[in-house]
């Protein structure tokens, strides 16, 4: 299977739509910026390839920006409040409260494997 490569105009859109300055832009300005015609930018959403680097680009943006928050929410949990750890729990999947028939909410959290409590 050959490489999948973007032209250099698709590279440019690209680039104009992962860049958070544009985020609440419009379609004509985005196609302004990039110097390409609506046309021309609503065809390339029709192709594969640029759609696959649209969505590789956009799981990386959202990447660089989510673990940090992770790590520093991970950090901040360890020897703090039951509901700090209890949150990280609930984002590893080892925990998920339940809301009883009487209204209160059962705490109890299940670990999968050793490694699930280790990853915590």
């Amino acid at each position: 299977m050959g490489i999948d490569i973007l032209s250099p105009r698709q590279a440019n859109l690209l680039e104009m739509l992962m860049n958070p300055d544009n985020l609440k832009k419009s379609v004509t300005d985005i196609c302004v910026m990039a110097e390409i015609s609506r046309k021309t930018y609503y065809n390339d959403f029709k192709d594969p390839i640029f759609l696959k680097a649209l969505e590789k680009a956009r799981e990386n943006l959202l990447s660089s920006a989510v673990l940090p928050v992770i790590h520093k929410m991970k950090e901040a949990a360890l020897g703090k409040s039951f509901n700090d750890r209890k949150l990280l729990l609930e984002m590893a999947g080892a925990h998920t409260p339940k809301l009883s028939l009487d209204g209160k909410f059962d705490h109890t959290i299940i670990f999968k494997s050793k490694e699930d409590v280790e990853n915590v």
